[in-house]
């Protein structure tokens, strides 16, 4: 599932509005709703924040799957702790 995807269903199961989380970290409305439509990435110093603001629905995992989703060498995995997750890199060697 894509971040916005769980941004989406965070806002549907909890009630709450965009407009919300914008004004609590500190963004206009509409930055946020294209963070939330795919269009901007939020800043990584707003993250720790997002995650808490919903109460870990949105965890680490999800925001740095968002910032790594090109690059096929390298995996994210959540892990119990909202705000920690489990980085795979994998190295190819050179043939000789």
């Amino acid at each position: 599932m894509t971040l916005q995807d769980k941004l989406k269903e965070y806002f549907e199961d909890s009630g709450r509005q965009q407009m919300w989380i914008a004004k609590k970290l500190g963004l206009k409305r509409e930055l946020f709703y294209n963070v939330t439509n795919g269009r901007y990435k939020l800043h990584k110093r707003y993250w720790s924040e997002l995650i808490r603001l919903t109460e870990g629905k949105i965890t680490l995992a999800d925001l740095l799957e968002q910032e790594v989703k090109d690059l096929e060498d390298i995996q994210i995995k959540a892990t119990n702790n909202p705000e920690k997750c489990e980085v795979i890199i994998k190295i190819k060697k050179e043939m000789k």
